[in-house]
């Protein structure tokens, strides 16, 4: 067997084993480093097989151990100065993966900034390190837009408090995007590849805050802020380009890319832009919709986080070109009687979380609970049924995480 299979058989076998271990995995772990170094691997291994609601579980154990054993309080000079930094590297990267799956999955995170004051770890002098430090402070600010934007307290938040947080956040967002271009800028193309995917990840958190401001033309489910529908097209843009990069490499620079950056980020862009699309009549949001489907599609053979995401994301657009038709020929769809007739005050869903009714509900639910029982027939080829759908699931979550776990084709059109 040539060097190259062989080494992929061991990479499975491996892999298969950390599987096994995870299931078997024990809730009274030892509050030590090697076990929080475990879980992280862990975390890496469900991400890669799209099991978010493991990969979940396991940041949220680690991060209990990382506070049992007060790496978030960590002095320097407390151990030797390499045990220090290997600390430091664990703490942040479980920060990272905490922040980032709490923000997909509206809810939570288990740190809180307030009682964190160890410093970053010390790293290689180079580029590269300028880009770690940044995903740490992108981790800082996702945890900002939960708490700002999206958690049960930012809802009770009147629109203009709500556009004020989000443009505060947005300008910062912007800030880490020079920063980044800065950084890049100075790379040669072979150090830069491994980057160049968290400008994604920037620019879909950046169509996620601008999601919370809201639009100044009349109000309707489909409708979005002109800041968010213009970084979100610019997001989806970016993706082609680089998807179509990938896919001239290496299947593993593909699969980093989908397991790594789209299903841990928020996918908000492709929402914004359908939602556009079908209210506008927009042919040309239709075609990079149809693109950014078709680019999915490619990657899926290599990459199986995307098969959920392409599977929701086919679904969406083969509704979306149905109401369009529909729209061409009758007018675009007009917003549902009960969104316009919604008062302006605060109300709790079912399942405990606190929406603003003022707006597209902002929080990620458990689709497998939140779904009436009598939608399992509903056909998304009607622009009422997709406003519908907009209003009270899609368009204001804070990711398409939750929906990866739940049974989309019940949604398939005829």
């Amino acid at each position: 067997m040539p060097p190259v299979q062989t080494a992929l058989a061991v990479v499975e076998m491996c892999s298969n084993n950390v599987s096994v271990t995870i299931s078997k995995l024990s809730i009274y772990l030892e509050p030590k480093i090697s076990n929080i170094e475990c879980l992280l691997f862990g975390v890496q291994t469900a991400m890669a097989e799209s099991d978010h609601n493991k990969a979940w579980y396991l940041i949220s154990f680690a991060a209990r151990l990382c506070m049992d054993c007060g790496f978030n309080r960590l002095k320097d000079g407390a151990d030797g100065v390499d045990e220090v930094n290997r600390i430091k590297v664990c703490f942040w990267f479980t920060y990272c993966f905490d922040k980032a799956l709490s923000l997909n999955f509206g809810r939570s995170p288990n740190f809180s900034d307030y009682d964190i004051s160890v410093g970053y770890p010390i790293l290689p002098i180079d580029n590269g390190r300028d880009v770690v430090f940044l995903w740490f402070d992108i981790a800082r600010l996702q945890g900002s837009i939960y708490e700002k934007l999206y958690s049960a307290k930012g809802q009770q938040d009147g629109p203009e408090v709500k556009a004020l947080n989000a443009r505060h956040i947005a300008s910062e967002l912007n800030h880490l995007r020079e920063r980044l271009k800065i950084t890049l800028g100075k790379m040669t193309d072979i150090e830069r590849e491994p980057f160049l995917d968290t400008e994604i990840t920037l620019m879909a958190n950046l169509t996620l805050v601008y999601r919370a401001i809201p639009s100044q033309k009349p109000a309707h489910p489909l409708r979005f802020s002109d800041e968010c529908i213009a970084i979100a097209r610019e997001t989806l843009e970016l993706h082609e380009t680089l998807c179509t990069k990938l896919l001239r490499r290496s299947g593993h620079q593909v699969r980093m890319y989908i397991d790594w950056n789209l299903s841990i980020c928020p996918f908000t862009p492709f929402i914004v832009i359908l939602g556009t699309a079908i209210l506008d009549t927009n042919a040309a949001d239709m075609h990079l919709l149809k693109k950014v489907v078709e680019s999915l599609e490619r990657a899926s053979v290599l990459a199986p986080g995307a098969k959920k995401l392409l599977s929701i994301c086919k679904i969406l657009l083969q509704g979306a070109k149905s109401c369009v038709e529909q729209s061409l020929t009758s007018g675009p769809p007009p917003a549902p009687q009960a969104y316009t007739q919604r008062p302006q005050t605060s109300s709790f869903m079912g399942n405990g979380m606190q929406q603003d009714a003022a707006m597209p509900p902002t929080m990620d639910t458990d689709w497998s609970t939140m779904m009436p029982e009598d939608w399992t027939t509903l056909q998304l080829d009607n622009p009422d049924n997709m406003s519908l759908l907009f209003d009270n699931y899609l368009a204001g979550n804070s990711g398409m995480m939750p929906i990866f776990e739940t049974d989309m084709t019940r949604f398939d059109m005829m």
